[in-house]
């Protein structure tokens, strides 16, 4: 008897394990305001005065002391076998600069009350090919943000449904990475790149360092302070004045 019943359990464990990966799938939202979920509607409501609030049909969502967002925006959904699981973008209550990828969360629902919401995290790439499933779990690609990093610099998380937690599986390349490819550079090769991004003030003569002239010029000042032995020359003057604040 207790040898039929070990083997029941091995099987419906085996099953089950089967059934969950077989049903999870993944739904873009393209930035919705709302979801019909299996559990009822997850509905993003606007205020003027208090920014985006996150509801579970009637129930607000607690999206946490660095989760509540002035715009809040749901990315993608992924249908797990006991719950469903929402990539939620706007996690950084606006504390952070926009340009910065660590601004979204995932929100579990698992009943039409009941919810769980993860840490802030990395939002994933806006493509189709950004997220996969993986012996149940979830695997989002994300990218570096810096303005200098390399476009095929990307990092995996992986959100299991069982506990809540995301980990990082694949990171990001370092800052030191970065300083070391820069560090024989010359003045003249970073300057250059700035004119032929148009980010040369004609007045001036100046790196531009404006929001959207490489993210307040860390583009071209990153690579400037990370050059090892540069030579100092009218390049390395402009340079130095343009990074100077």
């Amino acid at each position: 008897m207790n040898y039929f019943f070990r083997a029941s359990c091995i099987y419906m464990g085996i099953f089950y394990s089967l059934v969950s990966f077989a049903y999870a799938d993944i739904i873009t939202l393209n930035f919705a305001e709302s979801s019909v979920s299996r559990f009822g509607n997850l509905t993003i409501k606007h205020s003027n005065e208090s920014g985006d609030k996150l509801y579970l049909n009637s129930t607000p969502i607690d999206l946490g002391r660095e989760g509540n967002s002035y715009t809040l925006a749901l990315l993608d959904k992924v249908n797990f076998a006991q719950s469903e699981a929402y990539i939620v973008l706007g996690g950084s209550g606006g504390t952070m600069d926009m340009d910065s990828n660590i601004q979204c969360k995932v929100v579990q629902v698992s009943s039409v009350k009941q919810y769980t919401v993860s840490v802030l995290t990395y939002c994933p790439v806006f493509n189709s090919s950004s997220l996969s499933l993986e012996s149940g779990m979830l695997l989002a690609k994300f990218s570096n943000s810096a303005s200098y990093a390399e476009s095929t610099d990307f990092g995996i998380w992986q959100f299991d449904p069982s506990s809540n937690r995301i980990k990082i599986v694949q990171k990001l390349k370092s800052e030191a990475y970065y300083k070391h490819k820069f560090a024989n550079y010359t003045p003249a090769q970073i300057y250059q790149e700035a004119q032929q991004d148009g980010n040369i003030d004609p007045s001036t003569k100046l790196v531009s360092t404006c929001h959207i002239c490489g993210m307040y010029g860390q583009k071209y000042c990153f690579k400037f302070q990370s050059l090892a032995n540069p030579v100092h020359d009218s390049y390395y003057d402009l340079l130095q004045k343009s990074c100077a604040n």
